[in-house]
């Protein structure tokens, strides 16, 4: 997953912006009247579009939201002045997923009503899911005029500037919002991450300490953690998160990998081995485990064990020419230029259909040299 995408998955599971807070003091986008303070009221609904209104809303309360956006698209093309059918099918085109067309009447509802704050928060969060991370990060920023005390607000626009590449950005924003909620684990989760993008693992690390001191079982933070020590150095602490990671979750194969990793930097083979092998008990769909495991085998001169991984990797990712080169190196050592040639071959195939130029020459003098 992309920076952008892993932030915004976080900030809407986080439930960002003052619409999507519980206890937020924001209307709903559909609940707000059709007049406004300072405005003349509003015309009347039509009888039929009030109609479909009730209709709609029925039908989004019976579960129905199929049902419940035709009866507003029937509001609006019986009232096409009337805002709330848009807000209120903006609503269900959300609980959907249809985001594209929450946007745009949202966008109408904003264009008929720019002070309608949580339909701004709603879009903003939308944006953000579908990768416009500079909409979002307007559409937040109006909102955080208005409502400076929204720490999901910040989280937010915070989110939205890690994924257009503003870390120092983010990293203000979130620190903001933790200010309004110094003990929020995922505030803390969310910078640590900001941190860890940015290449500050002092602060990184800082976030993840308060966040492990305060989450009983912080599978996340630990592992992020882990990387983050392994990274710098810290071979024992990240051991030591790893360690506690496997007591919560004896089957993390994701541990079990960076465990192997840590153990075969410090020439550990067989506690790496081990680790390879806990990992593909627990996950026996780990590509990283078996081509892990396959490296090691060859450099030991176990290339029937070796060559059995490869096999695993080529079937678990028949697509991916890595796969192929590796196998082709391993029946390259055991004499087999025929499996050897054909290996390369299928990996160059891949390789000029994905437009990697220079890696396909690469493989095109691997097929020279064991042609010759």
């Amino acid at each position: 997953m992309s920076v952008l995408l892993a932030y915004a998955a976080a900030v809407v599971a986080f439930g960002v912006g003052a619409a999507f807070s519980p206890g937020s003091p924001a209307p709903s986008p559909s609940s707000a009247s059709s007049s406004s303070p300072g405005q003349m009221p509003a015309e009347p609904v039509p009888a039929d579009a009030q109609g479909y209104m009730n209709a709609g809303f029925a039908m989004e309360q019976g579960g129905d939201h199929k049902a419940a956006i035709e009866q507003f698209t029937l509001a609006i093309e019986a009232d096409p002045a009337l805002i709330d059918a848009y807000a209120a099918r903006a609503e269900v085109r959300d609980e959907v997923g249809d985001r594209a067309d929450a946007i745009s009447d949202y966008t109408h509802v904003l264009d008929a009503r720019p002070e309608m704050m949580a339909a701004r928060a709603s879009r903003a969060v939308d944006r953000l899911q579908t990768g416009d991370a500079a909409g979002a990060i307007s559409d937040f920023t109006a909102y955080i005029a208005k409502n400076r005390d929204d720490q999901w607000a910040f989280a937010g626009r915070g989110s939205a500037r890690a994924a257009s590449g503003d870390y120092p950005g983010a990293i203000v924003d979130f620190t903001t919002a933790i200010a309004l909620d110094p003990k929020n684990v995922k505030l803390l989760m969310l910078r640590a991450k900001a941190y860890s993008a940015s290449g500050n693992r002092s602060g990184a690390l800082h976030d993840l300490d308060a966040v492990i001191k305060l989450d009983p079982a912080p599978l996340e933070a630990l592992e992020l953690r882990a990387r983050q020590r392994h990274e710098s150095g810290d071979e024992a602490g990240a051991l030591a998160d790893l360690a506690h990671i496997l007591r919560i979750d004896p089957k993390n194969s994701d541990a079990f990998d960076l465990m192997s990793n840590i153990h075969t930097r410090e020439f550990q083979y067989s506690a790496a081995m081990a680790d390879l092998a806990a990992a593909i008990a627990a996950n026996p769909g780990d590509e990283y485990a078996y081509d892990a495991r396959s490296t090691i085998e060859r450099e030991q001169g176990e290339f029937p064990a070796a060559l059995a991984d490869c096999d695993t990797l080529v079937r678990l990712q028949p697509q991916n020419a890595l796969s192929y080169i590796r196998r082709g190196g391993v029946r390259s050592l055991m004499h087999n230029r025929t499996g050897a040639l054909r290996d390369y071959r299928r990996a160059l195939t891949i390789l000029k259909a994905q437009g990697e130029v220079t890696e396909a020459k690469q493989v095109q003098t691997m097929i020279d040299t064991l042609g010759n």
